[in-house]
C-alpha cells in the first residue's frame, strides 16, 4: 500500500481525499492546509486521517506519493526541493484532471445504471417470457415471466447454460444458423408447453 500526503484542503484536496479513501492501493496518511476550517481538513478529521497546517511536518515520514493541490507554484517548487528522491510528487493541475475524469466516470456509471434499471423494469413488466443467451449458451437475461413459465428463478437461470433451464431450447441453434424461428413449440421441464419466437 502506498502512503499519500495531500497538500491543500480546498476543493481539489477534498476530491483527491475522496478518491484515495475508496482505494485499496493507497492510504492517505495526512492532509495539510494552513486553514483549519478548510473542507478537506474537516473531511479528513471525519475519516480519522491526520491533519496539519504545514506539509513540512510530514515530509520526512515514509511518504510514497505527495499530491500538491494548493495551486501555488511556489509550494510545488518547495515540496519538490525538500521531498525524498523516491517520493512521487503530483502537481495540482494533474490531480485536478484526474479528479475531473473520475467524477465524469462516476456520472457516466450512474447514468448507465439508471438506464439499465429502466430497461430491466420494462422487460420485467412484459407478460412475454424473455431469455437472452450469449454465443456459448449462457443465460445473460431472464425476466420475471420466464421465471413463472419455467419455475426457475432469475438467480438460478442467469449464468446457467440454456439447456439446464430449458432443455429443448432452440436458442443455440438460432445463434449457429442465424435463422429466425417463429412459433416453435417447446416443452419445459415442468410439462408446460410454449410457442417461442427465437431471433438473433
Amino acid at each position: 500500500m502506498q502512503n499519500v500526503l495531500v497538500v491543500g484542503g480546498g476543493k481539489g484536496g477534498t476530491a483527491i481525499l475522496k478518491i484515495f479513501k475508496n482505494s485499496h492501493d493507497f492510504k492517505v496518511v495526512a492532509i495539510t492546509d494552513p486553514n483549519e476550517n478548510a473542507i478537506g481538513i474537516k473531511l479528513a478529521k471525519e475519516y480519522g486521517i491526520t491533519v496539519g497546517k504545514d506539509w513540512r511536518t510530514f515530509i520526512n515520514n515514509p511518504i510514497d506519493l505527495i499530491v500538491e493541490v494548493t495551486g501555488e507554484e511556489r509550494v510545488y517548487r518547495e515540496i519538490h526541493e525538500k521531498c525524498k528522491k523516491d517520493t512521487i510528487l503530483i502537481p495540482g493541475s494533474i490531480a485536478f484532471l484526474i479528479a475531473k475524469l473520475l467524477d465524469e466516470k462516476e456520472d457516466l456509471i450512474k447514468k448507465l445504471k439508471d438506464e439499465s434499471y429502466k430497461h430491466q423494469l420494462i422487460l420485467n413488466s412484459t407478460d412475454e417470457a424473455m431469455v437472452v443467451i450469449d454465443n456459448e449458451g449462457t443465460i445473460i437475461f431472464f425476466n420475471r415471466s420466464a421465471e413463472r413459465m419455467t419455475d426457475a428463478t432469475m438467480s438460478e437461470a442467469v449464468g446457467s447454460h440454456i439447456l439446464e433451464i430449458i432443455p429443448n431450447s432452440q436458442l443455440l441453434r438460432v445463434i449457429q444458423t442465424r435463422r429466425i424461428e417463429a412459433n416453435q413449440e417447446t416443452e419445459l421441464k415442468n410439462g408446460k408447453k410454449l410457442l417461442q419466437l427465437v431471433f438473433q
